[in-house]
């Protein structure tokens, strides 16, 4: 694989991106739109859980005891 092409200062610019050719640059939106409520997902569970005053205590909660 060759080297990205470097700017006079010797550093990349900032706005400069190396992508091998042939390879397309650009985003699949839906992917990341599904991604994002992935993440929302976790975080939201993550928000119940620490909410709970059960957490860490070995106890289970009895709010999802039975799921």
């Amino acid at each position: 694989m060759a080297a990205c092409p470097l700017v006079s200062s010797g550093r990349r610019s900032h706005q400069s991106r190396c992508h091998p050719i042939g390879r397309s640059s650009t985003r699949i939106e839906e992917l990341d739109a599904l991604r994002g409520l992935v993440l929302a997902g976790i975080l939201l569970v993550n928000i119940m859980a620490f909410a709970s005053p059960y957490y860490g205590s070995g106890v289970i909660d009895p709010q999802f005891a039975d799921v």
